[in-house]
């Protein structure tokens, strides 16, 4: 009979393609084809255990070699990353657990790089962020050729899922040996101890945080025990979170970097390309607008498969972000947990609505107190007191549950080493903050007040309007961006936009008409107005009201615009050439009521150019020059001068409108319905300055 010692040194031979080496030549030809049979099973038996993934909804499993896509690492303690004073500073910011933020690109290391590296290697990362596909495709690449595979080392590998082993049941080396057994090994209990022994395996840990608190710690316990015993084995164990003890302590931890952009578009391709009934005929540009608009959680490997999930039968980028959102929330709040770890929030105050209406308290406190961070005592405290007005009566240790299941279970929360607590996703904490803005209408009209200008608040109104189902916050919006058109140095540009354009030209709607003679205004004066300081202010207003003509008509050709800058030092003629192009622009569209009048300054500026020639004008004569084509425009557009000027001592007040119009835009797409009878009410009362708007029927129901 073989020794177990022959079996694991043949067996290793067969699976590693050493059939050049000298020790199997030795080998009788039966016993060696015997052992070529054996290797041949336990490779398909991997690869069709291991080999293939499903999650979430996905109608077919996909091979693990298809769907992975090349990983970064940050290594804590690597040369490159202590090396400075700013590496350090940035390892203590470092999360707990997780993948580190992108700010350590210069800290990255290779998947391969880090595997062959290390032999005692913790991979960390939070929920869903591709431990497993990432274990299972090491297993994978140490079952090729050795001349082919990316994995340096020739060893067995042996992928254990430990959430599927009774810890009272089995130990890991005899989860090992049933591994062997269930791939058709031959006397698999005496070949396991044999390759332990000889150091032949890789061994693949996977799920250990996944267990209860005290079986994590036993598994933890028992796992050093096993490299102490057998270090000459490699061992690669996934984990949510660092070690906070001396266990484990031969270990090296990786933490998985999130997805830069270009992992990001390399997966969707490799997804579409691989799933049978995923046919997305969207092109590149579409996909590049709609990863841009969802931001960070397109960096989450688990998120950006549920997106490709729900994008793969749609030819055109689904429109309504917010159910991408709420779809993404409740995958880490409830479906992935289940999927993963079997849990069941079965208490009341654990519901996915309650703990959403913490998390979504969390996020409103931080954004109006301007905070990122709490400690954990405050998370704790929110929950309570949150779910205490639901009438759900909580304890500080079920608020402490809850505020795990965020931090280890869904990821959405991040534990820092400082002891503070933080949303992972931006987007999803701006998405809570305006759900418990639609939850507390009271605080609207404040928060609409307040905060209408604030960048940082434009997110949260359009995700608002996209879950408000009452027009509230459009309703408000509009009133406090017709407020700013009553701004005497703004009412008179506006009044005149109202007069100046033609009634009769209807291919194009009234708002877009008078955006469009505004924005023609803010372009002559930024070019030809002889104040630098006004000047680059109207060329920021012009870039605002860019948007503005964008949102309002999308095929508008009518939107460019001139750096000042550029134009201080361009030939005068080039200048003219600008005024006779832009009057042409006008004549074409029609959208002007002084056609006589575009005539008129189109021949005089002609009799210009022609006088000027190619003379070089000095720096008197270009002055004048530029002012009497400035005068002429004004004249043309019938503005009266020192009005044009106390609206540029005023450009303050213009930016802000075109900023609250802008938003108000936005908000109104992302509405699911939006009353036809309050949209022509609030058409009616744009652009109309210091006319009267029908603020009765907006108030009518609040």
């Amino acid at each position: 009979m073989l020794s177990p010692e022959l079996i694991s040194n043949l067996l290793f031979l067969a699976l590693s393609h050493a059939w050049d080496n000298q020790a199997w030549k030795k080998v009788d030809t039966s016993v060696r084809q015997i052992f070529y049979e054996a290797s041949q099973q336990y490779r398909e038996a991997f690869e069709a255990r291991h080999g293939n993934i499903r999650i979430l909804t996905m109608n077919h499993p996909l091979r693990c070699e298809d769907l992975y896509i090349p990983l970064q690492f940050h290594i804590a303690g690597d040369e490159q990353d202590c090396s400075t004073l700013a590496g350090m500073e940035r390892l203590t910011k470092a999360p707990l657990w997780g993948s580190l933020p992108n700010y350590l690109p210069t800290c990255s290391v290779e998947d391969w790089q880090c595997v062959n590296r290390h032999p005692f290697l913790i991979i960390i990362g939070p929920p869903g962020s591709g431990k497993t596909l990432f274990l299972r495709r090491v297993g994978l690449e140490a079952l090729r050729p050795q001349e082919i595979s990316r994995y340096e080392h020739r060893k067995i590998p042996v992928y254990l899922d430990l959430n599927k082993y009774n810890i009272s049941e089995l130990s890991i080396v005899e989860a090992i040996a049933n591994e062997f057994e269930i791939c058709r090994l031959p006397d698999s209990q005496r070949f396991s101890l044999s390759s332990l022994e000889s150091g032949d395996l890789l061994i693949l840990l996977d799920g250990i945080d996944d267990l209860a608190d005290q079986d994590t710690a036993i598994r933890v316990h028992e796992i050093q025990d096993l490299v102490d015993r057998y270090p000459k084995n490699r061992y690669v164990l996934s984990r949510k979170r660092t070690s906070k003890t001396s266990y484990l302590s031969r270990f090296v931890n990786a933490w998985i970097q999130e997805f830069n952009t270009l992992q990001i578009h390399q997966f969707c391709r490799t997804w579409f390309a691989h799933i049978p009934d995923g046919k997305s005929a969207m092109p590149a540009k579409d996909w590049e607008t709609l990863i841009e608009t969802l931001g960070d959680i397109c960096q989450h490997p688990l998120l950006l498969t549920l997106i490709c999930l729900l994008q793969q039968h749609h030819e055109a980028p689904i429109q309504r972000h917010i159910f991408l959102y709420e779809s993404a929330l409740k995958t880490l709040l409830e479906t992935w947990p289940k999927e993963k770890r079997g849990i069941r929030y079965t208490e009341p105050w654990q519901s996915l609505y309650r703990r959403q209406q913490v998390l979504a308290e969390v996020a409103s406190i931080g954004f109006q107190e301007n905070r990122t961070l709490f400690l954990e005592r405050e998370i704790i405290q929110i929950a309570i007191q949150t779910l205490n007005n639901s009438q759900e009566e909580v304890s500080p240790q079920n608020a402490l549950q809850i505020l795990n299941s965020f931090v280890y279970d869904s990821g959405l929360l991040s534990c820092y080493v400082d002891g503070n607590y933080g949303f992972r996703f931006a987007r999803i904490r701006e998405y809570l903050t305006a759900y418990q803005l639609t939850t507390k209408t009271a605080q609207v009209d404040s928060l609409v007040q307040k905060r209408l200008l604030d960048y940082k608040w434009q997110q949260i109104f359009i995700f608002a309007s996209g879950l408000d189902r009452t027009d509230t916050i459009l309703k408000t919006l509009w009133r406090y961006t017709n407020e700013l058109s009553h701004i005497p140095n703004l009412t008179y540009l506006l009044d005149w936009s109202s007069q100046v354009v033609d009634r009769r030209e209807t291919t194009k709607s009234h708002d877009l008409r008078r955006a469009i003679a505004i924005f023609t205004v803010l372009e002559v004066c930024s070019i030809y107005g002889d104040d630098s300081h006004y000047q680059n202010a109207l060329f920021s207003c012009s870039k605002r009201l860019r948007d503005v003509l964008y949102q309002l008509n999308q095929t508008t050709k009518m939107i460019y615009i001139l750096d000042p800058k550029l134009l201080r030092s361009v030939h005068i003629e080039v200048l003219l050439d600008i005024s006779l192009n832009l009057i042409t622009r006008l004549q074409t569209s029609k959208l002007f009521s002084t056609e006589t009048r575009l005539k008129k300054l189109a021949r005089k500026i002609t009799q210009l150019k022609n006088h000027i020639g190619q003379r070089e004008l000095n720096a008197h004569q270009r002055k004048i020059c530029i002012s009497y084509v400035y005068s002429m425009w004004l004249t043309a557009l019938q503005l009266d001068p020192e009005q044009i000027l106390k609206v540029w001592q005023g450009l303050e007040a213009l930016r802000d409108y075109l900023l609250a119009y802008s938003l108000l835009l936005r908000c109104r797409e992302a509405a699911p319905a939006v009353s036809p009878e309050l949209w022509m009410h609030i058409q009616n009362g744009l652009w109309k300055g210091g006319e009267s708007a029908p603020i009765a029927y907006l108030e009518r129901d609040n």
